[in-house]
């Protein structure tokens, strides 16, 4: 089995260097490269992959035109030559023992739809003081808990940390388009929806807290206002994702709005910024059913 791990990055010069090199310094792994899609960086990415490559030949740079993080994937699927992809953010670090970890998995469980595990939060600088750990969840925080086990939604990976064989990324056609990030845009549900054709297809999806990876919070995200955002977003994406496998449940949206303003109504000390994303989230799903 050889392996591809992508790298898909759009203005992260920061911090991209971080997430290279976790990925070039695999303890003990087999066969593998590393495959960074640059999806059209207007800051110094360019410059910092071109050093990099010139450093380590494991990485190969290619560069998709067509804006948005799954156009991204998919031109990872196209130019992996590895049978397994693997998928990790560019503010995101890989455990060091990952791929041994993850080709311990595949002798063990043949014939995945796919694999991925867990997400652990970090930040590049202190926090503010009303970052709590609730609010990490926001942050695409993960754990299913310290077993190996299928998954069937609604439990999903994160396309912060999931692995497919390229052959069914290929099958089932690969990300979908029209939804996940675009630029400095906050859509998401790619994954969500990659995990739900998984499913209809019957293909198993299983978690593995040895396949672990760290992602990192940067300054500029660590706002109120981008919480906000970034819950109001996740709601209409989710709800269209779901439209599309006519999984959606706009009521079920409502009823999460209720009972978050309940436990805030009841429990007035409980983390109030925490709740009004989950309400936020919760309208903006429920809302989204009377626009598509």
């Amino acid at each position: 089995m050889t392996y591809t791990i992508a790298v898909c990055t759009y203005n992260r010069s920061d911090i991209l260097e971080r997430s290279i090199l976790a990925a070039l310094d695999q303890e003990g792994a087999p066969d593998y490269e590393v495959l960074a899609v640059d999806n059209n960086s207007t800051d110094k990415t360019a410059a910092v992959l071109e050093n990099l490559s010139s450093r380590h030949a494991r990485l190969r740079i290619v560069k998709e035109t067509r804006q948005g993080l799954s156009h991204a994937r998919n031109r990872a699927i196209k130019e992996a030559e590895g049978d397994f992809i693997i998928y990790v953010d560019d503010d995101a670090v890989l455990d060091p023992q990952y791929l041994r970890s993850l080709d311990s998995l595949l002798h063990d469980v043949p014939n995945l739809g796919a694999a991925g595990g867990l997400i652990r939060v970090g930040c590049v600088e202190t926090p503010p003081p009303w970052f709590t750990p609730r609010l990490e969840i926001w942050c695409n925080k993960l754990d299913y808990g310290p077993q190996r086990r299928f998954l069937r939604y609604p439990q999903i990976l994160y396309g912060t940390n999931m692995a497919f064989p390229k052959k069914v990324l290929v099958k089932i056609g690969g990300f979908h388009t029209g939804l996940g990030r675009s630029g400095k845009g906050l859509g998401d549900s790619e994954d969500l929806e990659i995990m739900l054709r998984l499913e209809k297809a019957g293909l198993p999806v299983v978690y593995d807290p040895c396949l672990s990876v760290t992602h990192f919070m940067t300054p500029d995200r660590m706002t109120r206002e981008y919480f906000l955002n970034k819950a109001a977003m996740h709601g209409n994406c989710r709800y269209a994702a779901e439209k599309i496998h006519g999984r959606a449940r706009p009521l079920e949206g409502l009823a999460s709005w209720a009972i978050s303003l309940g436990r805030t109504v009841v429990r007035p000390g409980r983390d109030g910024f925490s709740e009004k994303l989950i309400r936020k989230s919760s309208l903006n799903y429920f809302l989204s059913s009377f626009k598509i």
